[in-house]
């Protein structure tokens, strides 16, 4: 979500949140994001990218404001999508906050949502709550990730997280990746996902397309030549 106010200028995407929720308007907002993500998840095939999942972001305290598994019911149902094509992403503060979320989050689970936890190693995960959710999705926290290729407790860190990953069957995502060394020291770690200024910044949906054509074709180039 990105917001350019013709006096206030950018507004960022957690004063949005904010305003949403003092408005009473969370519900109309997350619905509004997952009709496009929906929408995207449809527009995908034509892009070369079937079986894609596109993910939400969703804010600790709308698991108390409504119900969530019932909004993203009615949108699959509406665009006609496998649930597993959305990818619920939270914060740990919302996994552990187990009276308001953990009930919708395993209702999310059940109807086939993928469950990602965002920022993960900033707050105070249970591993044992991670296999009972059957967590799809860890992104580590950039704090670990920026600067890593100078950073030897970093590297270590990183390289457990992947370990414990693969022997969950959790994917691992590294966020705020922002130089080509970075990226190269964890792949050598083991990383396959990452996000970051260097793949991308947020941009309209409208040319989503433009940008996935550019890198797709960079992609093709690439395994000719291999």
């Amino acid at each position: 979500m990105r917001w350019t106010h013709p006096s206030l200028g950018p507004v960022a995407p957690p004063e949005i949140v904010r305003a949403a929720r003092a408005a009473h308007a969370s519900e109309g907002l997350t619905r509004h994001v997952a009709m496009a993500s929906a929408k995207l998840v449809g527009d995908l095939p034509s892009m070369g990218l079937a079986g894609l999942s596109v993910a939400i972001n969703v804010s600790p305290g709308e698991f108390s404001a409504y119900s969530l598994s019932s909004t993203l019911r009615e949108v699959v149902e509406l665009f006609g999508i496998d649930p597993s094509c959305l990818e619920v992403e939270i914060t740990e503060e919302a996994m552990l906050d187990t009276v308001a979320a953990g009930a919708e989050l395993g209702r999310l689970e059940q109807m086939g949502f993928r469950i990602a936890v965002d920022d993960f190693g900033m707050g105070h995960s249970s591993l044992a709550y991670l296999m009972d959710l059957k967590v799809d999705r860890l992104k580590i926290d950039r704090n670990f990730v920026s600067g890593i290729a100078q950073s030897r407790p970093n590297q270590a860190l990183v390289s457990a997280l992947v370990g414990m990953g693969h022997a969950l069957s959790i994917d691992i995502v590294v966020e705020g990746v922002e130089t080509a060394e970075d990226a190269e020291v964890l792949r050598m770690l083991g990383c396959r996902f990452g996000q970051g200024y260097l793949y991308g910044r947020p941009m309209p949906q409208d040319t989503l397309r433009t940008w996935i054509d550019s890198h797709a074709g960079n992609a093709r180039s690439i395994a000719a030549e291999a």
